[in-house]
Parts: structure tokens; C-alpha cells; sequence
């Protein structure tokens, strides 16, 4: 399982999770199934510390079980959601050193960040809401690291799960921050990212899995809550491009508008 802590303070701790289990059962599940599973879930929660070692987490899980079968029809799944309760034991480290940017020019950043964010997208008018398998609205959660730069340039480099047609995707941002003040940042961006769409249940592409272009770009305001924390929001055009690999006629061009409305976590 992997875990983002967007919001993290001493006593309080608010994530993003998901993971995967392979699991054998006493009987065939789901029925006409196999008895060795795959069991994946994602959702998000809340820890509290009520000690120095010890937390307390609930979180709420969508989650899906498919069979060994392969990808034939002939594979029965099940689907459902449900909340989780853990006590979390913690323990220190030894200290490590601080990693270095990979590239010596992100090296030259004097902010960093973590930026998590909620998106939504409708068509533009004279676009259908949905056309052939493509569902109109887009409808997207991002989590991007950031570079801001002295000369008021920032470089974004993040991933993206959009719920319509389930599409995956990942790719950079550059934002331009024309104006900057102690609690105020009004800013203009651009990016594109490299979809997969297809089935949630499967990482790797199959046959009907097609992969776009999704182009994005607008402008905004960042506004700082506290020392380490901003709330940004952002209004951007979008472009989604032709398909292209396999199952490309099932993804026509679509363009659209909305908002974007981001934590940003930042650090030297």
C-alpha cells in the first residue's frame, strides 16, 4: 500500500491511500470464481496521535476483487467500499541525509512543495455532455511536486486519477506567479499530461485501452493559511486529443473548462 499525507501536523494527520492483495480463500469468491483473489482499494482517512508511539486511523475505502481468470468474460468481480479502523505503533529512525534533486537546475529552487488537488472539468458549449464511450465531465484528483524558482518561475511534475472513463495519467506543468506578496500569489500556467485510460482494475493496457493527450492551461490565485500551508484555486481551459494505440475510436476529441482547487504543502 502506498500513502500521501496531504495535510500533516503533530497531533493530526489527513491521507490518500491505496493498494493490492493477493489473497486465498477456504472457497471460490466471487461465486463461479477461483479461490485466489486479487483485492485492490483506495480511499482516503484521518490519524490522531494519542501518544508519542501510538495513532489511531479510520479511513474510508473503495475497493474491488477480481479473480485469477485473466481478462476473459468469463471473470466475475465484486465491488464495494467500507471504513477501516488501525492502531499505528511508531518508532524513530536514525537520522538521514537529505536527497538532492536529480537535476542540478531544480537545485536552484528556494521553495518546494507538494500540491494535492481536486479538479472538475465540463464541456464547452457545443460539446456534447457524452459522446460514444466518452463521458463528459472530467472529473480528477492530482497529486504534483513543485519547483518555485527566484525569478517567480515554477516547474510541476505530477500524476493524475480522473474517475470519467477511468484515465490515468502523468506529465508536467509551468506556471508563471506575475504577482507576489506575503500571503498572496496570482499566478497564469500550462501543462499536458499522458493518459491511459481504461479499466481500473487492471495496471497493465489491454485490449480496448486507448491513450490521449490531455492538455490543460489558465490562471489563478494562491492564498498562504500558514507558514507551510497554501490554498490555491485555479480556472483552466482543457483539450483532450484524438486517441491513438489501441482502442483510439473510442476517444474523439474534447475540449472544456473548470476549476481546480489545491492544498499546497511547502518546504525549503
Amino acid at each position: 500500500m502506498a500513502r500521501w499525507n496531504f495535510l500533516q501536523f503533530n497531533q493530526g494527520r489527513l491521507f490518500l491511500d491505496a493498494g493490492g492483495d493477493f489473497f486465498l480463500a477456504d472457497r471460490p469468491f466471487p461465486q463461479h470464481s477461483t479461490s485466489y483473489d486479487f483485492f485492490l482499494r483506495a480511499g482516503g482517512g484521518i490519524s490522531v496521535r494519542v501518544s508519542n508511539s501510538y495513532w489511531v486511523e479510520s479511513a474510508f475505502h473503495f475497493s474491488h476483487i477480481s479473480n485469477g481468470l485473466g481478462f476473459g468474460p468469463g471473470n466475475p468481480a465484486w465491488q464495494g467500499n467500507g471504513l477501516s479502523l488501525g492502531i499505528r505503533r511508531a518508532f524513530r529512525h536514525a537520522p538521514e541525509a537529505r536527497g538532492q534533486p536529480l537535476f542540478a537546475v531544480l537545485r536552484r529552487a528556494d521553495e518546494n512543495a507538494w500540491l494535492t488537488s481536486a479538479e472538475y472539468y465540463t464541456p464547452l458549449p457545443g460539446f456534447d455532455r457524452k459522446v460514444a464511450n466518452f463521458q463528459g465531465d472530467l472529473r480528477a484528483l492530482r497529486i504534483s511536486r513543485a519547483w518555485h524558482f527566484p525569478n517567480r518561475v515554477e516547474f510541476q511534475l505530477g500524476g493524475t486519477v480522473q474517475k470519467s472513463d477511468t484515465a490515468t495519467g502523468f506529465g508536467p506543468l509551468l506556471r508563471w506567479n506575475a504577482i507576489e506578496t506575503g500571503r498572496w500569489r496570482w499566478f497564469a500556467d500550462g501543462g499536458a499530461d499522458f493518459l491511459q485510460t481504461g479499466s481500473p482494475a487492471f495496471i497493465i493496457p489491454w485490449t480496448g485501452d486507448g491513450y490521449t493527450s490531455f492538455l490543460r492551461g489558465g490562471g489563478g490565485a494562491s492564498f498562504r493559511l500558514q507558514e507551510s500551508y497554501w490554498l490555491e484555486t485555479t480556472f483552466r481551459w482543457v483539450h483532450v486529443t484524438t486517441g491513438f494505440g489501441s482502442g483510439t475510436g473510442n476517444y474523439p476529441r474534447w475540449s472544456g473548462q473548470g476549476l481546480s482547487l489545491s492544498l499546497r504543502h511547502t518546504f525549503r
